[in-house]
């Protein structure tokens, strides 16, 4: 084991450079003594976040590089108390001066003695000319993202968004653009043999209790370096950088023997996946892959756990509730079922990549003709996540075993709400985990491409909350990945945003991947 050591630098520290990167297997608090600026709670947090995943980041002039422990610090536990110390460092170079007196953290860190070599490019991007051009294309980027932060669009509203989308495709000068019967907007770069799909959904959840908002949802302000808004990482982000990458193809003659469709699809925060079953199966195209544009913070992910929609009906027998005797109360029922619900999350299954399953109630209705009587049926609303090796059939069993559960129904619910253009394309609740494999040819091209703008290894880890992934990869089998501006955590909340930065980075990125992507298949073809 070689042992390296997590520590936060204080005043004395402030002008330190540094970079670092390694796979966090395990850690422990040290030197906590005294007067901590940081506690050991926060430390864990961090700990837990981070272990089994690689870590990669550093500290420059007062403020940590992206992607490291240190950025976490800052956006997880903004306002808490850290005093002088400003930076969490990974000490993982020899030379490299720190010490243990104050917060420490001590991780191992396995010892690699034949790392796999990062994958390389295998074609020339001037990456200089390439960010200067999407610099270039700042204020475009911006001033579009906030048109379309300003236009409401929940699922199956999402007409006035497309049209808006539309019209900026036009003026960057995209090859074609087409709107499905389902109202998916589809814009295509190129005719050439490899086909790639990018996709960015339209719609956006509401903005629940507009007094919980300290701006307008709509405005899309501007502060600090960042969009604010509804929408403005999730995902209205992702479609604004996509946009530009095709004007950055066009412009600097990036354009191969491929085809690229960006795609505005509909419906996801309601029935995430079923615009992909849509597209995949009635719209004539097959894409050789697909990348997901939601919030990644710029780091590539390559799966996540699926999801289920599952309700459980139980019957009862009612009667006036001034005599419940006569009747049978499906309500305790349902209580006692609960119970054995959360039972059943706390034993549910682990992967190391994906992390655990888990179930979780999250309504209960009854069904009574009278607030005066027993009701006579009630039903149990779960949410399920799968992890790797959970299945629809499983978690079915999972819940019919229940005790609790004997003679109950259990289903899995379908949506059949129709689009904004009325088209009904009914779908099971159900959408399946989906992994790809790192050493897969679309996880490599996606690296390499990273290195080759940025010149460092990138984060590859998955998402937390669910993607269009689970149609595109996990039911209908096309290799799909992550790529996106904006924190996944921020995400559906009042205070959702995204970083300028990460709109311009992310539009360098579609614009390199598909020419990387397409020479690393056909090295791969021979």
């Amino acid at each position: 084991m070689t042992v390296k050591t997590l520590t936060t630098l204080g005043p004395a520290h402030r002008r330190t450079q540094f970079s670092y990167s390694g796979t966090v297997e395990r850690g422990v608090v040290l030197n906590m003594a005294g007067k901590p600026r940081i506690d050991s709670r926060v430390f864990s947090e961090a700990l837990q976040h981070f272990a089994g995943k690689t870590v990669s980041g550093g500290f420059q002039e007062d403020h940590p590089r992206p992607g490291g422990f240190g950025e976490w610090l800052n956006h997880h536990k903004p306002g808490a108390r850290y005093g002088s110390f400003v930076a969490a460092i990974l000490c993982a170079e020899a030379g490299v001066r720190h010490s243990l007196k104050g917060n420490a953290v001590l991780l191992h860190f396995p010892d690699a003695a034949d790392p796999a070599p990062a994958p390389s490019s295998p074609v020339a991007i001037d990456r200089a000319r390439l960010a200067a051009r999407a610099e270039s294309y700042e204020p475009d980027i911006v001033r579009f993202l906030r048109d379309l932060i300003a236009i409401p669009a929940e699922s199956c509203q999402e007409g006035p968004v497309v049209q808006r989308i539309r019209q900026e495709m036009e003026k960057v000068g995209f090859d074609e653009i087409r709107i499905d019967p389902m109202g998916n907007i589809l814009g295509r770069i190129g005719s050439g043999k490899t086909v790639i799909m990018m996709d960015s959904h339209t719609d956006t959840v509401g903005v629940g209790d507009p007094k919980e908002w300290a701006w307008d949802p709509y405005q899309g302000k501007v502060e600090d370096g960042y969009i604010y808004g509804r929408g403005a990482c999730d995902q209205r982000a992702g479609m604004a950088s996509l946009v530009y990458a095709a004007k950055l193809i066009k412009d600097l003659d990036l354009a191969g023997d491929y085809t690229l469709w960006v795609v505005g699809s509909v419906q996801e925060e309601d029935c995430d996946g079923l615009c992909w079953l849509y597209i995949l199966k009635e719209d004539g195209i097959r894409p050789d892959c697909v990348v997901i544009t939601e919030p990644s913070r710029l780091r590539i992910y390559r799966g996540h756990r699926g999801r289920m929609e599952i309700e459980v009906h139980l019957r009862g027998k009612s009667c006036h509730a001034s005599a419940p005797e006569r009747g049978d109360n499906p309500i305790y029922k349902a209580s006692r079922l609960v119970q054995e619900v959360e039972k059943l999350n706390e034993r549910l299954r682990h992967d190391p990549f994906l992390g655990k399953g888990t179930i979780a109630v999250t309504e209960i209705r009854s069904l009574s003709p009278s607030l005066c009587a027993v009701p006579g049926a009630c039903s149990i609303h779960l949410d399920r996540r799968l992890t790797a090796g959970e299945t629809k059939e499983s978690a079915v069993a999972e819940v019919k075993a229940l005790p609790g559960a004997e003679g109950a129904e259990v289903e899995v619910l379908m949506y059949e709400t129709p689009s904004y253009t009325g088209l009904r394309y009914p779908m099971e609740k159900y959408y399946p985990t989906w992994v790809l494999e790192e050493s897969h040819p679309l996880a490599q091209a996606s690296v390499a491409t990273y290195r080759a703008l940025w010149d460092r290894q990138p984060v590859v880890d998955k998402w937390t909350f669910s993607t269009n992934g689970v149609g595109s990869m996990g039911l209908m089998g096309v290799p799909s990945i992550g790529f996106g501006p904006g924190e996944e955590d921020v995400a559906h909340s009042v205070v959702e945003r995204v970083p300028i930065r990460h709109l311009v980075e992310a539009a360098q990125f579609y614009a390199a991947f598909p020419l990387t992507y397409t020479a690393m298949v056909k090295q791969g073809n021979g």
